[in-house]
Formats: C-alpha cells, sequence, structure tokens
C-alpha cells in the first residue's frame, strides 16, 4: 500500500510527497522515533532527480542526515554521480546507498565504477557487497555477486 501510493504521488503530485518527506524528516531529527517512519523515509528514492537533489540540499546538515544518505539513491547512480560532483556527498558517504538493508541499491559494479575514480579503493567498494548476503537465498545472492566480480575483471574499465 505505502509502494502503490508513493509512486501514485511522484507520477501525479511529487511535490506533494516532497513535502510529506520533509516533515517526517523533521520528526525525525527533533528525536520523535517511528518505525512507521522509517518505512515511509525508505521511499525517498523514488522522488524525480531534482527534488532528491533538493531534499540533500535543504535537509543534508540536519541529523537526519544518514538517513537521507541511505535511502535517497535508491540504484540512481547517474544521481550519485551528480550530486557527488557539486560536492553535496562524499565518495564515502555514497557507499551508504549499498547496505543490503532492502530496497533498490547501485550494484556493486557500478559503485566501483562511479567511486575508484574518486579514489575509494576498490577493497573498500568489493566489501560492500558482503551486506545482505544474510538476507534471501544467500545461494543465489553469492553467485551473482560472483558474476559481478567477474565481469568487472573482464571489462575493459577495471
Amino acid at each position: 500500500m505505502l509502494h502503490d501510493l508513493a509512486e501514485l504521488l511522484t507520477a501525479k503530485r511529487p511535490e506533494m510527497l516532497y513535502r510529506l518527506f520533509e516533515r517526517e524528516l523533521s520528526l525525525l531529527a527533533q528525536g520523535v522515533e517511528s518505525w512507521a517512519r522509517h518505512g515511509l523515509l525508505g521511499w525517498l528514492h523514488v522522488l524525480p532527480a531534482e527534488l532528491k537533489t533538493q531534499m540533500l540540499r535543504e535537509h543534508g546538515d540536519s541529523s537526519a542526515r544518514w538517513v537521507l544518505l541511505r535511502n535517497l539513491p535508491g540504484n540512481d547512480v547517474t544521481w550519485l554521480d551528480v550530486v557527488l560532483r557539486e560536492g553535496l556527498m562524499t565518495p564515502e558517504e555514497a557507499l551508504k546507498s549499498k547496505d543490503g538493508l532492502g530496497g533498490p541499491e547501485p550494484t556493486i559494479v557500478d559503485l566501483a565504477k562511479l567511486l575508484v575514480p574518486r579514489g575509494v579503493s576498490a577493497e573498500v567498494v568489493a566489501y560492500q557487497a558482503l551486506f545482505g548476503v544474510h538476507r534471501g537465498e544467500e545461494s543465489d545472492r553469492l553467485a551473482a555477486l560472483v558474476e559481478q566480480f567477474e565481469s568487472l575483471a573482464d571489462s575493459a574499465d577495471s
């Protein structure tokens, strides 16, 4: 149900969704904790890129920054590239977009292509692959990781 609401608001009224997220971030920054709030803020990634950037600019200095770093990117490495170039996020902070806790995330290959040229060691990026292997069908997840690393090793960009 929350997913449907987020998608509807994203398509029809993204500014309304933005204001809803702002309210929830404000409450979180004030120390008002709620599991429901964390569930809602897990949908920050559905905002259009320009509103995600605005959210990071306007609320990135709050005590809720960690929520923004975790949830705004989703698997949108193009957006991550923009905010990294603008200095709104550090390469180390961009690593937080891949933590295996659910929701869309960049692939290890995409993170490596984005962050290794910015000075993050390949080992640190590879370590992010460990997050989330304990969930779901572990053997399927690990097989997919092996495939990603093999394709990265074979690519001309490595």
